[in-house]
């Protein structure tokens, strides 16, 4: 058989997580396993995993599609977990407890406290990250500091599309009682960022409605707007990462990211270049294992992986 044949055959199981896991399951082995929702994931969580496993672990890694498919992997073989071979499920907190939607809760499951992954990653320092290891400027300087001092006031702004974005997601959400398709809504559409990284709302609050209708297909109707308010009003209450939609935040940090390439590749005093395009595509590739795993994160992999090492040594001291 070919490597491509063999690639071929093996890589058209990948959705069959559970059935995998079982086939090769023994529960003596040293092995976490670690169970996502998509792909780039592991770009988020990986590194802070294999920075905690000893040379001796390996790491097996299950996507599953989405969040609903993670959760249904617990509930089918989450009982199998052990101390010398944890079963860890990471799921995006979404909205869910605000709508509000049961979600199964478990020691073994890694809920964000925020909406989503991408959340961690969207943040000034990110950006002067990005700066200083992708366009290869200079930290601390006057530049960074401005740049920074930039991001945080288009993002500021952003952050009030986001609270009307999501302030009609929740009212149709519970109107509804059926998930959104948001993934047709182009984050872009809604503002726009100019040379002097200065975002500008694109939309008024009714015309933000119209575009959410049409793009979704749910209609929205001026009776609604009072409903809307009130969703706003409730998640206002709420700091803004923990209900801001992660995809269209990042969309954001993108188009940030683009306009500050184009703007600095006109600079005559200096040559500034990125060395790597920054795009939907790899942006949790790249980001993800740059940031520093947040608290909660830290606990919980300190709790379920950090320990490993210590019932064995019990183990063998006993025997």
């Amino acid at each position: 058989m070919s490597f491509l044949d063999y690639l071929n055959n093996e890589l058209s199981n990948e959705n069959i997580e559970h059935h995998l896991f079982l086939i090769d399951f023994n529960p003596s082995k040293k092995v976490v396993h670690a169970f996502f929702e998509g792909k780039t994931d592991e770009s988020f969580y990986g590194t802070a995993i294999r920075n905690m496993l000893d040379d001796d672990y390996e790491l097996k890694t299950y996507i599953c599609g989405k969040k609903d498919s993670v959760l249904y992997h617990y509930r089918e073989i989450g009982h199998k977990t052990s101390i010398i071979q944890p079963l860890l499920f990471f799921i995006d907190k979404d909205i869910d407890n605000i709508i509000p939607v049961d979600v199964v809760r478990a020691e073994t499951i890694y809920e964000t406290t925020l909406y989503a992954i991408e959340n961690y990653i969207v943040n000034s320092t990110s950006l002067e990250q990005v700066w200083a290891e992708i366009f290869r400027q200079t930290s601390g300087t006057s530049v960074s500091l401005k740049l920074k001092e930039l991001f945080e006031i288009a993002h500021n702004e952003y952050n009030t599309i986001a609270l009307e974005l999501m302030s009609w997601v929740l009212y149709q959400r519970r109107k509804g009682g059926v998930r959104l398709n948001l993934d047709c809504i182009k984050t872009t559409d809604l503002f726009s960022i100019d040379e002097n990284l200065k975002l500008t709302k694109l939309f008024t609050k009714e015309e933000l409605y119209n575009y959410l209708s049409v793009k979704t297909k749910v209609t929205t109707s001026p009776e609604d707007f009072l409903g809307i308010e009130s969703c706003k009003h409730e998640l206002s209450k709420f700091e803004i990462k923990e209900i801001s939609r992660g995809h269209n935040e990042m969309d954001f940090f993108i188009e940030f990211v683009k306009v500050l390439k184009e703007v600095s590749s006109s600079v005559s005093a200096v040559n500034i270049k990125a060395h790597v395009e920054i795009n939907s595509a790899n942006v949790i590739d790249i980001m993800g294992p740059r940031i520093r795993p947040h608290d909660s994160l830290a606990s919980f992999l300190t709790k379920h992986i950090g320990s490993i090492e210590e019932p064995m040594m019990v183990e063998r001291r006993t025997a």
